[in-house]
C-alpha cells in the first residue's frame, strides 16, 4: 500500500513586479516580498504531492511563521505513514490537533494539505484534479486580471492586460465609495467591454456600502461585488 512518507515545508518570499494593495493595506510589492509556504508530500514510491499556502497577516491571523510551524510540529507527524487517498480521515485528525473552536483552526496551513493531498493523488491515478471531484463541467475557463492601485494605475494596466487577451477583471475596491467609483470608472473608460469583478475584502459596513451601489448603478459590465 502507497504510504505518506515524508513531509518536507518551505517558506519563500517572492517579490511582486508591481505593488499590490487590498482595502486591509499592502499585500506585496517589489520592496516587500510576499509570503508564501509550499507543502512537499512523497510517498512510499517516490510521488510528490505540492501544496501552497498564502497567509496575509492584514486579513487573516495566520502568518508565514505560523504557518511553517504548524506544518512542521503539528501536520507532518500526523501525515506521516497515511494513506493518501483518506483525504477526509487526514483532515478529521488534523480538525482534532487543531481544533476550530474559537477560530477557524488553521484554515491556510490546513490548505496546502489539502492541495498537496490531490495533488498526490491525481499522479499517483495520472488524472486531472477534475475527475477526483467529479468532472467537468466545460472545456474551457475564462481567466481574469487582477487590478490593484491608483486610478491612473488601474486604467493602465487595464490596457495592458485587455491587449494580452483578458476580458474579466477583478478589481481591488478601498471600501470608500468616492474612491471606489473613481477606480471603477477609470477601469470601464479604458476597457469599455470588460467585465469587472470588485472585491472589497469586507472594507464597507451595510450601510456605507449602499452609497457605493447607487453611484454605480449606471456602469455596465460589473458582473460580481465580493465580500463587500
Amino acid at each position: 500500500m502507497t504510504i505518506i512518507n515524508s513531509v518536507e515545508v518551505f517558506p519563500l518570499k517572492i517579490p511582486f513586479i508591481r505593488s499590490f494593495k487590498i482595502s486591509r493595506g499592502y499585500v506585496g510589492s517589489r520592496s516587500k516580498p510576499g509570503e508564501h509556504v509550499y507543502l512537499k508530500i512523497t510517498t512510499s514510491d517516490g510521488v510528490v504531492g505540492w501544496g501552497e499556502a498564502r497567509p496575509m497577516p492584514a486579513w487573516m491571523y495566520e502568518t508565514m511563521e505560523t504557518v511553517y510551524t504548524t506544518l512542521k510540529k503539528y501536520v507532518a507527524p500526523i501525515l506521516i505513514g497515511k494513506d493518501p487517498f483518506q483525504i477526509n480521515r487526514i483532515m478529521y485528525e488534523l480538525d482534532r490537533a487543531l481544533a476550530p473552536v474559537v477560530s477557524s483552526g488553521q484554515p491556510f496551513a490546513k490548505s496546502a494539505v489539502d492541495i498537496a493531498l490531490h495533488d498526490l493523488i491525481g499522479k499517483i491515478l495520472g488524472a486531472p484534479i477534475h475527475v477526483l471531484l467529479g468532472g467537468k463541467n466545460r472545456n474551457t475557463v475564462e481567466m481574469s486580471a487582477l487590478i490593484s492601485g491608483d486610478p491612473e494605475t488601474v486604467g493602465e494596466y487595464g490596457k495592458e492586460m485587455w491587449r494580452k487577451g483578458y476580458r474579466c477583471f477583478k478589481l481591488k475596491i478601498m471600501g470608500d465609495p468616492e474612491i471606489d467609483y473613481r477606480l471603477i470608472s477609470s477601469l470601464k473608460n479604458s476597457v469599455p467591454d470588460a467585465k469587472i469583478w470588485m472585491d472589497a475584502n469586507q472594507a464597507y459596513s451595510s450601510y456605507s456600502f449602499t452609497f457605493l451601489l447607487k453611484k454605480i448603478s449606471d456602469i455596465d459590465g460589473i458582473v460580481c461585488i465580493e465580500q463587500p
